[in-house]
């Protein structure tokens, strides 16, 4: 105690003393009866987290098979010469509806494996010059058919990255036909690379909608819904952005959004340089 404490005490009746030392008794056993009630009540939430994922990806795992058969008999009969055009529509209609649902029970599966802290990355040096190159050749015909050029501009030498080759060409399959999707034809898709003072920087850029700066924080929730549409009737997932970030973070890096209404969005992804 300090000395004018002290003699605050001093100046206090024994029964005063008493009184004020059991109501910092009683507080002090409140309060560790609430961390122990907040103790508990942390793990059986961490539990039932736990459970879910488990769930989630037991029952993911067991639509994939499905899925693929129905996908697979519909491209059959697709390709058959002995239906219909009425059926043809119906198939085509089943195709898709089933390769949405693949698509959708994959990016599910991704997230609980995230959630859970399963993800391993293959760390290896990657030219990410080249990778950057590589994805936006394969994303070309979709952006062309749409009336959409994409345009990449390598500014200057990228330094080596220590990274999982596959999944950061899943993280910029993802920006590139997110741009793509929400692009109106006529646009541009424009995709930059910069050497940064302690990494990286892949900006991917378009001429769409743009999306209203209240509803930027939903990007990169699980099945966050904005005002945008795409342009060609493609269907999302809703968890493509969220995947995107997870793996930018296991990679050390960080993924922005700048974005204005009717100019356009530009996606950064943030990767720190390999030892």
């Amino acid at each position: 105690m300090t000395p004018s404490t002290t003699l605050a005490v001093d100046a206090m009746d024994d029964d005063s003393v008493k009184h004020l030392f059991e109501q910092l008794t009683a507080t002090n056993n409140e309060l560790a009866v609430l961390h122990r009630d907040l103790t508990r009540k942390t793990r059986d939430l961490e539990e039932a987290r736990t459970l879910n994922n488990q769930f989630l990806g037991m029952a993911a795992h067991d639509l994939r098979n499905p899925l693929h058969v129905i996908g697979g008999m519909s491209r059959v009969l697709l390709r058959s010469r002995n239906v219909s055009e009425m059926e043809r529509k119906l198939i085509q209609s089943i195709f898709d509806s089933s390769d949405f649902m693949r698509r959708l029970v994959d990016d599910l599966l991704q997230v609980s494996e995230l959630d859970a802290g399963m993800l391993r990355l293959h760390r290896e040096p990657c030219a990410l010059r080249e990778l950057v190159a590589e994805r936006v050749e394969l994303q070309r015909p979709m952006a062309e058919g749409k009336g959409i050029a994409i345009t990449l501009r390598c500014l200057e030498p990228l330094p080596p990255v220590n990274g999982d080759r596959m999944r950061l060409a899943q993280v910029l399959d993802n920006l590139l036909s997110n741009a793509i999707k929400y692009s109106r034809p006529g646009t541009r898709v424009t995709v930059t690379t910069r050497a940064t003072r302690g990494g990286t920087r892949v900006s991917v850029g378009d001429e769409g909608q743009g999306i209203a700066r209240d509803e930027l924080g939903k990007l990169f929730l699980p099945f966050g819904v904005t005002s945008s549409h795409a342009t060609g009737g493609e269907k999302s997932t809703g968890l493509g952005l969220l995947i995107v970030k997870r793996i930018a973070e296991a990679h050390g890096g960080s993924v922005l959004v700048r974005s204005r209404v009717g100019v356009g969005t530009t996606f950064h992804l943030l990767l720190p340089a390999g030892e």
